[in-house]
């Protein structure tokens, strides 16, 4: 059967409006459009269509061309002119090159040079070539009305040459026109393709839309080699957070909530809550919905038809000009309606807010949905990629997986090892009724961003009607915990999503499953943890770190850390690390043997039943590209996405952790024997000679028999310390081991350089990722603190990086940040807060050196000063930047400073940071400008450029000139020759001096603010409710932006037109912000 593929060319007519784009969504989900091909784009944020990916190629005049894929559609070559005017990509193996020619006669040379020259680099080696777009000239007289003027030689000379023929006159027997512009009417968007393309084209027809003045030319094409093609499913339903937000549904909820409670099976709170409840409420939200969007569906429909018989009686040379603007109006009020309704409160500004879109959000939207899909898999050894058997392969894998074999052969005496249990008050503890303080703590903790369970209901859902749901929460967890009863399917059910790890994503085994299961279940067990967290240090002995209030994996590294050290002092000091991996530990936890060491451990049985109650009816299904497997049984494992699981882990491996504990003698530290460093499934064992490296294999061995845990060989391996004698081992011996994501070796120094060269390379990956967007400096410093920098905090705290490789990592930073610069800030002036004038960009130095010190005056025994580390400041054996900075702890322990951001504000205080533009002018009101600098309703672009103006770094001709750029012959303004400086370019310039005019006649006539010059205003203090000083310096620092970059050609309309933009972009912001005086600007 052949696949169909609708795909559009639509002139947008440069529209920026939110209702105008939300139509555009309507038309292309109301058409099931495949690709569209678009022209004038005036904007670069697609985020409004998530069913398709954009891309996006707009000049520096603002307009230019653009394609929306579907995300379920694979694309390659694609190629860019930087003129904006031609964009290319290849589709199923077709070339289509989207063109946006020039318009009116005066650039018909460039129009022919488009089509004759810029044509050629699109076309490449394929086979297939269609061209479409607006091409703003006609082949033929019969494509326009009135005298003909724009007849395009160039274009005909390429069809001719490529042998492409009109699609629409090669199907249809009449042509349609689709740009109308008073008594004028022309045909210039259309479609060309070859003969054999043509074969394959359905259906074509011009279509008239309410958003734009040009009509969109829609094609129906047939594919008929699927073999290749991709199929995606809908996923699961969940609820719409939208919906929860609007104060008249949650009236209606509440209302419909109490009738639910009035039915009689509210008498069994779990069969209540889990059957009738949950249906009710996926009934209500959908029903909601559904009706919210009824009525203005029903009035879009009455308008449409109005709009196109206007527009077929305009096609018939009728005037229906008035007709189709009112059309059109009703259509976009009703759009705003919708869209009003719908509109979620705005928060800060993001990251991305304002960044202008580029090829690193293209390739990064690429890659995260082809992570996220499973195409293929290789099977039996073959590469399968059938929809059918994928889903049939992944439900027999993981059915399978979670299969309990049935061989339980008991505990053996794996439990004699045990000799902690709970006392008589940690038990009652745990068995207590469940109360409403606690189930509000776990409800206003969860992250609201995590995704639902198989019932679709979100934690929102719970915050939102909490007090509402409280009471009948309580009763049912208690009737779990306490009352005996059997949690059903449908609250124990999970979805697994299946996330790739390293290796071949062709093999199941290379994914990662992570279960998504139901609010109300995580929320329940996210209680019965935390009344067992603060009692897992009683239980567990020396050596896990997992679950255990005040431990974090990092107690366990800097404990790897210190024997590294003491074997690098003494050569004495002999021993093995041993590195085991256990293989998918988690998934191979037999419930049967769980239970019996929660026994063990004196668990009350209450709470035993409760945790069989739940695990005896788990079940789960796979969602894979939008499809969900049939369920299978959750038999064995704990999983993957329950709070409880890393705890349960934990105390299931505790058997085996004492029996090493019992038969090793392991290594001295500080006057401690240390045999076991294990953070859950992360196990090291420290070892002296080949017999305990035999009984630590038979240990293990022996406790995989009851457990079901087994080693993964190809994993584990093992490291020498000073040489340790030791003979053949079934594991394989390593030069360096990664432990908890952290590189080990002998020798200190070799680790310490390791590590950082292993870092440097992941931060050069990142920035290399980085240097395509568009981005300004108050971004760029955004992007280093939070996802760049950010990679070196953990390392850090261990082992702090040489000198070379904080002048690597500050040289990559530079190089980030002044990219396309001329003139630049010192470094320290960056590392300045912002309220003291810099950006607060991390300093390297000074980040990594507070981790360190805060590890090693926190990391000891209790939470105390690392004694051991104290000791090595004289050692020899280690860098010259871990003994300085050991010393320095000794000293900032006097200063009581407790935490990581204490010690850092307090070395960047000591760097002693001054601010030259400061200096210069002490009269000047800096604090003041630095705390409107910081307002979080100025856009990132204006602060990058308030921050260039003020530091003095435009290069301006003036500036050029004295520094005797070459090149730079005049200190003019190349536009209106007077001498060019910063000032001139923001208020005096042909373009920009109109513009400041306007700007000082709007503060004075219409927010009535009586100042010498606009560019006072940023000294003036601004109080939080004060809505007009907020509107009148947004205004000034956009103008300020707009100026800066546009002084020569500059004009009010433009500004105007380009500030309406942002502010109906940010609507709800500013609403929030400035009140009615957001209408004034």
């Amino acid at each position: 059967m052949p696949y169909i593929r609708k795909i559009a060319t639509i002139n947008l007519n440069a529209i920026s409006c939110r209702v105008k784009q939300h139509l555009l969504k309507e038309f292309v989900w109301n058409n099931d459009l495949d690709v569209v091909f678009m022209q004038e784009v005036a904007f670069e944020n697609f985020s409004f269509l998530p069913t398709h990916t954009a891309v996006v190629n707009i000049s520096e005049d603002g307009k230019g061309t653009g394609i929306l894929i579907r995300t379920n559609i694979q694309f390659t070559n694609l190629v860019m002119n930087t003129n904006g005017r031609i964009t290319s990509l290849v589709i199923d193996g077709i070339n289509y090159i989207d063109v946006y020619a020039h318009s009116g006669s005066k650039y018909k040379k460039e129009r022919d040079l488009l089509f004759t020259d810029e044509m050629m680099i699109h076309l490449g080696e394929f086979k297939e070539n269609v061209v479409l777009g607006d091409f703003n000239c006609i082949t033929d007289k019969k494509d326009s009305t009135g005298a003909v003027k724009n007849i395009c030689n160039g274009l005909k000379k390429m069809i001719a040459e490529l042998q492409l023929l009109d699609v629409e006159l090669s199907k249809n027997s009449h042509r349609v026109f689709t740009f109308v512009r008073g008594d004028s009417k022309s045909r210039l968007d259309r479609i060309y393709g070859s003969e054999a393309f043509i074969k394959n084209v359905r259906k074509i027809e011009t279509i008239a839309v309410p958003f734009s003045d040009h009509c969109s030319v829609v094609m129906t094409l047939e594919i008929t080699d699927v073999k290749n093609m991709n199929f995606f499913g809908r996923g699961y339903w969940k609820i719409n957070s939208s919906l929860i937000a609007i104060e008249d549904i949650q009236d209606k909820f509440k209302t419909y909530y109490a009738q639910l409670r009035n039915r009689n099976s509210f008498q069994h709170i779990s069969f209540w809550w889990n059957n009738d409840l949950k249906s009710g409420i996926k009934r209500f939200f959908k029903g909601e919905s559904f009706a919210l969007n009824q009525q203005i569906t029903r009035e879009k429909s009455f308008y449409y038809k109005c709009f196109n018989e206007a527009a077929q009686y305009q096609a018939l040379n009728l005037d229906a000009r008035e007709e189709l603007t009112l059309a059109k109006s009703k259509l976009m009020s009703l759009e705003q309606k919708r869209l009003n309704r719908f509109r979620k409160k705005l928060k800060a500004h993001s990251l991305h807010s304002d960044e202008k879109l580029s090829f690193f959000h293209v390739t990064s939207f690429i890659n995260r949905s082809s992570n996220s899909k499973l195409l293929k898999l290789k099977l039996n050894g073959e590469i399968t990629s059938n929809p059918a058997r994928l889903k049939e392969a992944i439900f027999e894998y993981f059915s399978e997986k979670y299969k309990n074999d049935n061989s339980h052969c008991g505990c053996g005496n794996t439990l004699d090892y045990l000799n902690r249990q709970l006392d008589k008050n940690d038990r009652q503890q745990l068995v207590k009724p469940i109360e409403i303080a606690e189930i509000e703590q776990v409800v206003n903790e969860a992250s609201k961003n995590s995704s639902p369970g198989p019932d679709g209901i979100n934690y929102e859902f719970y915050v939102t009607f909490f007090d509402l749901l409280k009471n009948d929460l309580v009763s049912l967890y208690n009737s779990y915990l306490i009352g005996g009863d059997y949690p059903p399917g449908l609250f124990t059910s999970g979805i697994i999503a299946l996330i790739p790890k390293k290796g071949d994503n062709l093999e199941l085994a290379n994914r990662r499953p992570i279960s998504m299961l139901n609010s109300d279940y995580k929320i329940f067990t996210k209680i019965l943890f935390n009344r067992l967290k603060p009692m897992m240090e009683k239980l567990l002995g020396p050596g896990q770190s997992a679950s255990i209030e005040n431990s974090s994996c990092v107690n366990n590294l800097s404990l790897l850390r210190n024997i590294i050290i003491k074997a690098n002092k003494s050569r004495k000091f002999k021993g093995i690390l041993l590195s085991v991996d256990l293989e998918k530990a988690f998934d191979r936890v037999d419930h049967r043997y769980l239970w019996e060491i929660l026994k063990k451990f004196a668990f009350p049985d209450r709470f035993i039943e409760c945790l069989e109650k739940l695990y005896k009816n788990a079940s789960s299904k796979v969602l894979f590209n939008g499809f969900l497997t049939n369920s299978f049984s959750i038999e064995c494992s704990v999983r993957q996405g329950c709070p409880l699981s890393m705890a349960l882990f934990a105390l299931y491996i505790e058997p085996l952790l004492r029996m090493i504990d019992k038969h090793i003698q392991g290594v001295l530290v500080d006057n401690i024997f240390i045999r076991i460093v294990a953070y859950a499934d992360d196990l090291n064992i420290f070892i002296r000679n080949d017999e305990e490296f035999s009984i630590a294999l038979e240990l293990i061995n022996y406790f995989s028999i009851y457990s079901k845990i087994k080693i993964n060989f190809s994993k584990s391996h093992f490291l020498r310390l000073n040489n340790c004698p030791l003979g053949p081992q079934l594991i394989s011996e390593a030069r360096d081991v990664k432990i908890l994501g952290v590189r080990f070796v002998e020798d200190y120094r070799k680790m310490v350089d390791l590590n950082y060269v292993e870092l440097i390379e992941n931060v050069n990956y990142s920035l290399s990722l980085q240097y395509n967007r568009r981005l300004n400096i108050v971004q760029k410093v955004w992007i280093l603190n939070t996802y760049i920098l950010s990679k070196l905090w953990y390392v850090a705290q261990l082992i702090p990086p040489e000198n070379k490789h904080i002048a690597q990592l500050r040289k990559k930073c530079g190089d980030f940040i002044w990219k396309g610069f001329f003139y630049k800030v010192e470094r320290k002036e960056l590392y300045a807060p912002i309220y003291k004038g810099g950006l607060s960009l991390t300093c390297v130095e000074s980040k990594t050196k507070a981790l360190f010190i805060k590890n090693i005056l926190l990391s000891g025994q209790n939470g105390e000063i690392d004694n051991f580390m104290i000791q090595q400041a004289m050692n020899k054996n280690l860098t010259l930047n871990t003994r300085e900075w050991i010393k320095l702890s000794v000293t900032l322990e006097e200063q009581n400073l407790k935490s990581s951001k204490q010690i850092y504000d307090y070395l960047i205080l000591k760097q002693n940071i001054k601010i030259k533009q400061q200096e210069k002018n002490q009269n000047f009101q800096w604090e003041t400008f630095y705390e409107n600098f910081n307002q979080n309703f100025i856009c990132s672009e204006s602060k990058s450029t308030l921050f260039c103006v003020f530091r003095d770094i435009i290069p301006c001709n003036s500036k050029l000139y004295k520094h005797r750029v070459r090149g730079i012959d005049s200190p003019t303004c190349d536009s209106c020759g007077r001498i060019d400086t910063v000032d001139h370019r923001i208020k005096i310039c042909s373009g920009s001096g109109k513009v400041w005019v306007w700007l000082n006649n709007v503060l004075k006539s219409k927010f009535k603010i009586n100042v010498a010059d606009a560019m006072d205003l940023l000294q003036f203090g601004i109080k939080p409710n004060n809505c007009k000083y907020k509107a009148a310096l947004w205004l000034v620092t956009e103008t300020i932006n707009y100026c800066t970059k546009n002084y020569s050609n500059g004009s009010v309309e433009d500004l105007i037109r380009k500030i309406s933009v942002k502010r109906w972009n940010n609507k709800q912001l500013f609403c929030l912000q400035f009140k009615k005086y957001m209408y004034l600007l």
